[in-house]
């Protein structure tokens, strides 16, 4: 079927939709290098206890190849093997390759959201939903954000969601991984580079060594030295919030952490909105009305070894127009006229309390927030606050 206007996407569109998932991998890819180098100076040192070279450090040249020729059915890598030892085993830098691995695997599939409906989404929310009750379309799946969500100075522009096993009991954790846009500005270490840090390595040229390694983190620096952040949170029958910092302390994570976390759970409420709600907006209504999921392949890059020569890109748009003509100019309070300003009333997803659709999810009514006074946006804008009302 040939897409619509409305849902079509340029080749340059979809490019920037899946072009933020290769510049992470290639991020990590440079920092398990340059870890590598580093540890084997200082293994150099007779004074130093020598630090042994495995996992992420000893094969991350491997992993995008393997990724490459992995699909859904086949033998799954073996992400032990990728594993940075326990000194590097921090933030997202640790997430990413079982983020991405289960990607590439099981859908290598790119939401891009339209900033309208996702304005509309993060106005919508889901604590009446359970996690058990989110009709994820795949396994794993991307979601390009039609306007970023930042938490201070920090712009976060796509997210990776991921279903996991973990421990004994194979528990199913869900997981958010939230990918910056500082990533665009990051320039990947080039094949001479690389050579250059291991002519020094085999020189023993420390002093050259030292500047490359300044000008290295001189560049990441821009970066926060962080290219995301993440949660992995239970899949159960608990309602789809963000967990308090007092849950995060009874679950055994450490007070210091629970207190960087507590900073970003405003944003995190923001992205479970938008991602759970394109879930269910994806499956709201009768099949025959539903949004379409046109899937349209991403044009190849230059470069045969990007991960994203073979995703697919789908556009979800927003369905529903507003008219400024039908909203009323002025608001009568006690006493003079006063106007709003342009803003949004909350909305809310109804379940129906009969039925569960052709997959045995709960069947669900999208009650669509409110645009309150429209005529007083400019051309384009989209209001960002809100208002609460009780449903």
């Amino acid at each position: 079927m040939r897409p619509s206007k409305k849902n079509s996407i340029s080749e340059a569109k979809m490019f920037h939709a899946t072009v933020r998932l290769d510049q992470a991998l290639r991020y990590w890819e440079d920092r398990c290098f340059i870890h590598r180098i580093m540890v084997m100076v200082k293994n150099l040192s007779p004074s130093n206890v020598p630090q042994p070279l495995f996992g992420a450090l000893l094969n991350a040249s491997q992993f995008r190849d393997e990724l490459l020729h992995v699909y859904d059915g086949s033998a799954s890598i073996d992400i032990s093997r990728y594993e940075l030892p326990a000194y590097l085993a921090e933030g997202l830098l640790a997430r990413l390759p079982g983020a991405i691995h289960a990607w590439t695997r099981h859908s290598r599939r790119v939401y891009d959201l339209d900033p309208t409906l996702q304005a509309m989404l993060e106005q919508t929310p889901i604590n009446n939903v359970r996690w058990n009750e989110v009709p994820w379309p795949f396994r794993a799946f991307a979601v390009t954000l039609g306007r970023p969500i930042s938490v201070g100075m920090r712009e976060y522009d796509t997210c990776i969601f991921s279903k996991s096993r973990y421990g004994s009991n194979r528990q199913s954790l869900l997981n958010f991984i939230l990918l910056k846009s500082a990533l665009g500005q990051y320039a990947p270490l080039t094949l001479r580079e690389r050579n250059n840090w291991l002519a020094c390595f085999k020189q023993r040229k420390f002093k050259k060594f030292k500047r490359l390694h300044a000008e290295y983190f001189d560049r990441v620096d821009p970066l926060d030295d962080c290219i995301g952040t993440f949660i992995a949170l239970r899949d159960n029958n608990g309602p789809a919030v963000v967990q308090s910092p007092a849950s995060l302390i009874e679950s055994g994570i450490a007070r210091e952490d629970v207190e960087k976390a507590a900073v970003l759970l405003p944003m995190w409420e923001n992205v479970f909105r938008v991602v759970v709600g394109l879930c269910l907006y994806l499956r709201s209504g009768q099949p025959s009305t539903r949004h379409p999921q046109l899937w349209l392949p991403n044009p190849s890059t230059p470069d045969p070894s990007a991960i994203t020569n073979t995703a697919q890109v789908c556009r979800v748009t927003c369905s529903f127009t507003f008219d400024p003509a039908a909203v009323p100019p002025m608001v009568h309070v006690t006493g003079a006229p006063h106007e709003k300003c342009a803003h949004w009333r909350e909305g809310h997803w109804r379940r129906k309390w009969f039925g569960h659709d052709e997959d045995g999810f709960p069947r669900r009514t999208w009650i669509r927030p409110t645009l309150v006074r429209a005529d007083r946006l400019g051309q384009g804008m989209i209001p960002t606050g809100s208002t609460k009302i009780t449903v």
